[in-house]
């Protein structure tokens, strides 16, 4: 009697840890945090963003640093004067305009994955300051050097409508040939999106995104010289589409 009892304590000591152990392979995996990174288009020009995410499913926080080209929509490639043979430039552009914003923001699962859901779509929004980057729009220019009609120069220089012609125009500079002089012009953002998940696990994130963005700043942005009734912007408004990828543990 006192064997049996003492294998069947035997027996019951050994049985917890392994049912335990079960228990924890059986058990769901909860993911609490993790790292995406996205690239995208808006009809402004191209973004990206480095976020964290922090939390469980269905409601998540994230924290981002976006950095986003911006265009004005009243931008038009010009051919220069030598056709072909040069590049083609934006009349009327002073600078180039990039707006890097930090942002924290939270998530909503609307479509959960499971259930017969073999996707995950994931809408929210967020908010931040927006750090706008201006920098000169750089051309190359011909020009003529005395006593030497046939040997021309060809240098680079901020552009200015006002000062330089169309017939000494070659094209836009290229970017390592252009100068890196910034002015910054400080305002808000806030990002909406909505995010499809094609992944089949919740450890990995793969998908497309959606969004509209608003930028607003202090002061008008001199994208544009303000010459032909021409009027800069404070406020840009644009919609995107590009592909996330990251993970989350």
């Amino acid at each position: 009697m006192i064997n049996r009892f003492i294998s069947l304590l035997l027996a019951f000591t050994l049985f917890i840890p392994l049912s335990l152990a079960q228990d924890d392979e059986d058990a769901p995996v909860i993911y609490d945090q993790g790292m995406t990174f996205s690239i995208y288009n808006t009809n402004l020009g191209w973004g990206g963003s480095l976020a964290y995410i922090l939390g469980e499913s269905p409601r998540q926080y994230v924290i981002s640093l976006d950095l986003q080209q911006i265009r004005d929509t009243r931008e038009a490639l010009t051919a220069p004067f030598i056709g072909d043979q040069g590049k083609r430039y934006v009349f009327g552009k002073v600078n180039n305009f990039w707006n890097l914003a930090p942002m924290v923001g939270v998530y909503y699962d609307a479509i959960p994955r499971g259930r017969g859901n073999l996707i995950k779509m994931r809408v929210g929004g967020k908010i931040g300051p927006a750090i706008g980057i201006l920098n000169p729009y750089h051309i190359e220019l011909y020009k003529a050097v005395p006593g030497r009609p046939f040997s021309p120069e060809f240098v680079v220089e901020p552009y200015d409508p006002t000062e330089h012609s169309f017939g000494e125009i070659v094209g836009r500079a290229n970017f390592w040939s252009s100068d890196f002089s910034p002015t910054v012009q400080l305002g808000a953002s806030a990002h909406l999106n909505a995010m499809v998940d094609f992944s089949r696990t919740e450890a990995v994130i793969r998908g497309i995104e959606l969004g509209v963005n608003a930028d607003i700043f202090f002061k008008e942005v001199p994208i544009l010289a303000e010459i032909n009734g021409i009027q800069n912007r404070r406020a840009f408004i644009s919609v995107s589409a590009g592909l996330i990828f990251g993970g989350k543990w």
